[in-house]
């Protein structure tokens, strides 16, 4: 069962594809030089955190601002604003609430 696992290994090395999908994960930083992954806070940026934050407020706003027409909040607005929030905040810039 090894010998064919090597061969397999080696055959998949001498594919031009292997070493093109090697060649593009460490470019874009799924792998690191010395072949491991990186670690969370190597990948981390707090500007980045600070404005994902931000656009997660600002959508759970807007999910509370609209409410239905008879006046409470709908529970899809806020698990859309929730789980999308880019997604919400853009729809809810260009759909204004009623």
């Amino acid at each position: 069962m090894d010998d064919a696992t090597d061969s397999l290994k080696k055959l998949a090395d001498l594919h031009p594809l292997t070493s093109v999908a090697k060649m593009a994960a460490s470019n874009f930083g799924a792998v690191s030089s010395s072949g491991e992954p990186p670690s969370p806070s190597d990948s981390s940026n707090p500007i980045m955190n600070i404005i994902g934050t931000i656009i997660c407020i600002a959508a759970l706003y807007f999910a509370f601002k609209c409410k239905t027409p008879d006046g409470s909040v709908d529970i899809l607005q806020i698990l859309v604003a929730c789980c999308c929030s880019p997604c919400y905040l853009a729809y809810r810039l260009a759909v204004p609430c009623k």
